[in-house]
């Protein structure tokens, strides 16, 4: 056996048992990842997954379905030139139509919610920036009053003892006036009145900026008002619009669907009163009497509505 010089034995076999020790050592197995639950299908993948299944139906249901798909790659109905495949189209349509349109609802109004909340129009009150007051003067007062008093003399002196000016917004409109007082001692006190002549304190003004204060307190206390009765006018009127509108686009949209007997009532050149006996017969034998009678509910209550709209305006049916 081959020993190594200078004493060091014990240490080489303690370096060889540690190599051998690490090399067995068993590490500790780390636990697996819990995996996360999966999100929730988002409102337009539940759409789309019922649209698919819808379609799926249809291309079952009706036969060579190929054939009769729009630019969108789904069943057209206009193309279906065969009662039962309408039969079969409307069937399977109506199972599906409430909970897309449920669906469609609920995804409108989350992105309702989601739109920035349109600014509220505010009243911007008048200060004392943004009016102009008139000059006391003879020459430019909308009105004074004289008056006499006597002098250390004993002789009588005329003086001014009222003298009224306007005070205009930026637009030159007047809101209001500004009278300054003055008695026989020369004392000088205020008073101010709306633009319709009321005078805004009984007992007049000190200063002169307390009399300017009140004539705008009271002119933005008359315009805020205002205001915000315009404001709740035009927002019920937008109001009547959208309903309006969205009651419009239900109705047209109803119009544009169409019925297996909408050639058999309506007034129509290329169809006789026979003609549309004999196809009503032909329909109830292909799809069954309770089928038939469905959708000939359908279709009445359907032109029920319409002509209920027409006759208050909302829409015009024209019929060739």
């Amino acid at each position: 056996m081959a020993h190594l010089a200078d004493g060091k034995d014990t240490e080489f076999i303690k370096a060889i048992e540690g190599v051998v020790g690490a090399a067995g050592k068993t590490e500790p197995t780390a636990a697996p990842a819990q995996q996360a639950a999966p999100a929730p299908a988002s409102l337009a993948d539940q759409i789309a997954t019922l649209r698919a299944k819808e379609q799926a139906e249809l291309d079952r249901k009706i036969k060579n379905a190929d054939n009769y798909r729009g630019a969108d790659g789904r069943v057209d109905r206009k193309k279906l030139n065969n009662n039962a495949d309408r039969a079969a189209y409307d069937e399977v349509s109506g199972r599906y139509d409430k909970p897309i349109s449920d669906l469609l609802a609920q995804q409108k109004k989350e992105e309702a919610a989601t739109q920035p909340t349109p600014e509220v129009a505010q009243y911007v009150p008048l200060t004392v920036k943004n009016i102009e007051i008139g000059k006391f003067s003879k020459d430019e007062a909308l009105d004074y009053e004289t008056d006499e008093r006597e002098l250390d003399s004993g002789r009588m002196s005329e003086y001014i003892s009222s003298m009224t000016v306007d005070v205009m917004n930026e637009d030159g409109e007047s809101v209001g006036n500004l009278i300054k007082l003055k008695d026989e001692e020369g004392e000088t006190s205020w008073q101010a009145t709306d633009v319709d002549g009321n005078e805004l304190d009984v007992d007049g003004f000190i200063t002169k900026q307390e009399a300017v204060q009140a004539i705008l307190d009271a002119h933005n206390k008359q315009q805020a008002k205002e205001f915000a009765k315009e404001q709740k006018r035009l927002a019920k009127e937008a109001e009547k619009k959208a309903a309006k509108a969205a009651k419009t686009e239900q109705v047209q949209t109803a119009s544009k669907a169409e019925s297996p007997f909408t050639a058999f009532d309506l007034p129509s050149e290329s169809m006789s009163k026979e003609q549309g006996r004999k196809a009503r017969a032909a329909l109830k034998e292909e799809v069954g009497p309770e089928e038939f009678k469905r959708m000939e509910n359908i279709h009445r209550n359907g032109e029920k509505m319409l002509k209920e709209m027409e006759s208050k305006g909302l829409i015009k049916i024209d019929c060739p």
